[in-house]
């Protein structure tokens, strides 16, 4: 039997346990949208069913495509379907439908010279930024833009750590996943980790020879990339007691494979927090911290809880749970490249509600990028002041005050 026909056996299968009971409708963020069956749980689950018995119907790429893998569906279902594997090996065996902007960059993501690259392209959006010509670029290319740090250029303020260093204080050897493009678009968060991690007693390594963790192509579809950034991944990490990240989608996605890196893998803020050691942050003033939680660190119990406890003990810290945390913000992966209008209407209606949190001194912190440069614009667009930044950023500077 052909690895294809195992494959399209296993989502036979799998589809024919749904017993089409409907609880995983009102969850879906895309059904909540548009109504329709077919953007639901459900729907997709029989538009699988029928690709796996090579009888695809029309448009099937389309609905499959405009999944956000948020997962809730999968903490609802009473028989406990994969649906995110099933949507995963589904997408790979229809055309790709990604504009070309989103095809670029997941195609770039498993490149050694992504980092050069996208260096030039921030420097490139940061002059078009100071000469205020950004809104005249394409619309799919001024979203692009907002995944930019606007502050500053803030990967160059990240450390290279010597490599292969092991804990003065645990002799446990860690290592950072930079990710694609974390490194690049989440400067401030990485030098924050890197700082926070020595305060602790780590030393690190962040190996330059590591690719994405594969999330990206896995979202796109694309197996065979997927299986490639592994690989290597599984090689440059060997004889690592532990890999971090500061992207909560990159940590569970590594959680959720079947592979070397799964049971070594975690976000750097769950160390941190677990040591916080020598920790004396600053009280600078009554703060209002209100917490975004990703749909990736709702998808297993206490992901997250890492931010209550270290941010706690910031003094005179106020920590609001942001309402809307039980839906999808609309980000992704980069399905707010490819489905920006739902997109847009998610994200538009979660600062909706943030809007009746808002207070003064309030910062909003949130653990995975694409859903902080997704928020923003909506931030923007809602006129809201508030900065939005990752959480272990926001304990980093309280250290510094």
């Amino acid at each position: 039997m052909t690895a294809s026909k195992a494959d399209n056996n296993w989502l036979a299968d799998a589809a024919d346990r749904c017993v089409a009971c409907g609880l995983c409708i009102p969850q879906c963020p895309t059904w909540q949208e548009q109504r329709n069956e077919a953007h639901s749980p459900r729907g997709r689950i029989m538009l699988i069913r029928q690709l796996a018995a090579g009888n695809p119907v029309a448009d099937s790429e389309y609905y499959l495509d405009a999944c956000l893998g948020c997962g809730r569906c999968e903490q609802i279902c009473p028989v406990k379907l994969p649906f995110t594997a099933m949507l995963t090996k589904a997408k790979a065996r229809l055309p790709a439908r990604q504009p070309w902007l989103a095809k670029l960059l997941i195609g770039i993501s498993s490149r050694r010279w992504r980092e050069a690259l996208l260096n030039s392209g921030c420097i490139a959006v940061a002059i078009l930024r100071r000469l205020g010509v950004v809104n005249l670029l394409p619309r799919r290319v001024r979203t692009l833009t907002s995944l930019v740090p606007r502050s500053e250029y803030e990967s160059i303020a990240i450390a290279k750590p010597k490599a292969n260093l092991s804990s003065a204080a645990t002799g446990k050897r860690i290592a950072l996943l930079s990710g694609c493009f974390n490194r690049t678009l989440d400067g401030e968060a990485m030098a924050a980790t890197v700082a926070l991690l020595a305060k602790c007693g780590y030393q690190i390594s962040i190996p330059v020879q590591q690719q994405c963790c594969g999330a990206l192509p896995a979202h796109a579809g694309n197996e065979h990339l997927t299986q490639h950034c592994q690989h290597i991944n599984e090689s440059v990490f060997t004889g690592v007691d532990k890999i971090v990240t500061t992207a909560s989608a990159c940590a569970h996605f590594l959680r959720s494979q079947d592979n070397t890196l799964a049971s070594r893998s975690g976000e750097a803020g769950e160390l941190i927090a677990q040591t916080k050691a020598n920790f004396q942050p600053k009280n600078s003033g009554e703060l209002n911290i209100l917490v975004h939680q990703p749909c990736s660190q709702s998808l297993l119990p206490n992901q997250g809880q890492w931010i209550y406890d270290l941010l706690s003990d910031i003094p005179d810290t106020n920590i609001i749970t942001a309402p809307g945390n039980d839906t999808c913000c609309g980000a992704g992966g980069l399905n707010f490249l490819i489905h920006e209008q739902t997109a847009t209407k998610l994200a538009d209606r979660k600062i909706s509600l943030w809007q009746k949190q808002s207070q003064p001194n309030t910062v909003i912190v949130s653990a995975n990028h694409g859903c902080r440069a997704h928020l923003r614009n909506a931030l923007r667009r809602a006129a809201m002041k508030h900065e939005l930044i990752h959480p272990l950023t926001l304990f980093a500077r309280k250290l510094r005050d």
